[in-house]
């Protein structure tokens, strides 16, 4: 029999296509899986990373002189602050603390020191709770603590915060009533971080989880069809 008819006959032979093995299956799926993961961590870091608040402004400004009375200072912010948590700090060239009471209207913080400040040079360290939940602060290590020098004080007779037992015994408490912020983080501000801060914790790992099973069918469907198709 002549070779091509048979040839003709049956025609051309087509090649199956190579079913995926279980080692390139695995390895796809894993691979989705990670871009899943990866995906979702990203849509949930971003947000959170730039919601937090940051002070944009004081009066008097950073490194300011001022020539009259001052009696208080204003630190504002790029949000409404949360009325919890608020600490401050005020202390002089010398070290000595100075009493201080903080109020907040919107997103300003309002310090008083009840009294014009003596002449000298202060610095005032502050933490806030911001709209999001979570505490920020201004130290002297981070660079945003408010340091300032008045010159047109009070009367240079008036004594320091800490200069007679009775007035340091008034400052000590006033200091356990309101540590230095740059030592503790407020618990109200930290019990706020899981409940303000966008969607709570396991609500976000759920989303997470099923992203990553939707990809890992995704990935699992597409493999069996190629192998069916194979076949």
């Amino acid at each position: 029999m002549n070779p091509s008819s048979t040839a003709r006959q049956h025609g051309p032979r087509t090649m199956a296509a190579p079913h995926p093995g279980p080692g390139t299956l695995s390895r796809s799926i894993l691979a989705a899986a990670a871009a899943a993961l990866l995906a979702a961590l990203a849509l949930f870091v971003a947000p959170s990373a730039s919601a937090h608040d940051a002070l944009i402004g004081s009066t008097p400004k950073d490194g300011a002189t001022v020539s009259s009375a001052l009696d208080s200072v204003e630190l504002d912010f790029s949000g409404a602050l949360k009325p919890i948590g608020n600490q401050v700090s005020l202390s002089d060239a010398e070290g000595a603390k100075h009493d201080a009471e903080t109020s907040i209207s919107g997103n300003t913080l309002t310090v008083d020191f009840g009294a014009a400040l003596p002449a000298g040079q202060y610095t005032l360290v502050w933490r806030v709770v911001s709209s999001d939940g979570h505490p920020i602060e201004g130290t002297t290590a981070n660079q945003e603590a408010l340091s300032f020098t008045v010159k047109g004080g009070a009367a240079a007779s008036s004594a320091p915060a800490m200069s007679s037992p009775a007035t340091a015994a008034s400052a000590a408490a006033s200091t356990e009533a309101s540590p230095d912020p740059s030592s503790a983080a407020p618990a109200a501000g930290s019990e706020q971080d899981d409940s303000s801060g966008g969607l709570p914790g396991a609500v976000i790992w759920i989303i997470i989880a099923v992203a990553v099973i939707g990809a890992a069918a995704t990935v699992v469907a597409k493999a069996r069809r190629q192998g069916g198709s194979g076949r």
